[in-house]
């Protein structure tokens, strides 16, 4: 509960006095179900871009977006809401404040979604990394990785492995390989906030959660994850994915 500053070089031997102008204090989504921002970018024109997780079924989506609704479309979609399935989302915020650029959903139509961070380029399309244990997650026909989880629950002793046979999400946990994942997912989301120009999953037999995103001067983009995906042998690992840039 406490805010910081980060100084530039200043005199020392003289008073310092730090007395920021607040520009605009607002809220985003209704308050009746939980919302929690992970995740925010800035861009060169200082519109504000934040993804995380929300249950909320009003949660201000735009006219337009990628996705507009929580889900409750079908009783076997239903998310949002009291003790049900968080979405993740992807907001965009005019730089005075006043309006939304565009706001959307993220989610598939089985599992859980969790929105942890966001990175752009300088042509304002958005790299977006978190959690899902939606097997129907939102992938395109190019992705690295098409299935949630490509290493199912049968062990082979013979191989010491875990055979590749279901597009699940999963978990290992200390009880043996659960359903439920999750996987990290990687999204590349155009400027206007309708359009996944690229979407693929980034997973293994385990759970495998992003800790970070970015973006370079050429499009590529790099994710920091961390992952008990060890396959017959779950522990702790960093791996790190390196995407070159895909043109569509």
């Amino acid at each position: 509960h406490q805010i910081t500053f980060h100084l530039g070089a200043y005199d020392r031997t003289r008073e310092l006095i730090v007395d920021p102008t607040l520009l605009f204090v607002g809220t985003l989504a209704t308050g009746n179900q939980s919302t929690l921002p992970q995740g925010m970018a800035v861009t060169a024109a200082g519109e504000m871009i934040f993804t995380g997780r929300t249950y909320d079924l009003a949660f201000p989506v735009t006219p337009g977006a990628y996705q507009t609704d929580c889900g409750t479309a079908a009783a076997a979609n239903t998310r949002c809401g009291v003790s049900s399935f968080s979405s993740a989302f992807v907001t965009k915020i005019s730089a005075d404040g006043t309006h939304l650029i565009y706001s959307s959903y993220l989610h598939g139509g089985q599992g859980e979604e969790n929105g942890i961070a966001v990175a752009l380029d300088s042509a304002g399309v958005v790299y977006l990394t978190g959690t899902t244990t939606s097997s129907d997650f939102p992938v395109t026909s190019d992705a690295y990785q098409s299935l949630c989880s490509p290493i199912g629950t049968n062990f082979d002793p013979v191989t010491g492995v875990f055979q590749t046979q279901s597009s699940q999400c999963y978990a290992v946990t200390s009880y043996g390989p659960q359903f439920g994942g999750p996987s990290t997912y990687v999204v590349k989301l155009n400027a206007t906030g309708d359009q996944i120009l690229y979407g693929t999953f980034l997973g293994g037999s385990g759970n495998t959660s992003p800790v970070g995103v970015t973006v370079d001067a050429a499009g590529n983009f790099y994710v920091a994850t961390w992952t008990s995906s060890a396959q017959n042998n779950p522990q702790s690992n960093e791996v790190a994915f390196r995407s070159e840039e895909r043109r569509v």
